[in-house]
């Protein structure tokens, strides 16, 4: 279960706002279907039970694959922070 999340406090405009979650979803859309079985196991993934990414307002500037590299790296992170020892 994954789940994407940007305050309105962060940007204002709901436009702005769908259009950044819709790129973060989008990459890490990409990212999963890239996964194999080495890297499934370094993150550990069949022990999460939810993820959830607060966005932030850089999303928009970002270029697509420094997002995609982003969601990587932090998958890594938690799969070494949370998953089996």
């Amino acid at each position: 279960m994954i789940g994407f999340s940007i305050s309105k406090k962060v940007l204002k405009s709901a436009c702005k706002r769908n259009r950044a979650k819709r790129r973060v979803r989008e990459a890490y859309r990409q990212v999963k279907t890239t996964f194999d079985d080495v890297f499934r196991q370094e993150a550990a993934m069949h022990r999460w039970y939810a993820l959830v990414y607060v966005i932030n307002p850089l999303a928009l500037t970002a270029g697509f694959d420094e997002i995609a590299a982003s969601i990587k790296e932090s998958l890594l992170k938690a799969g070494k922070k949370f998953g089996s020892k």
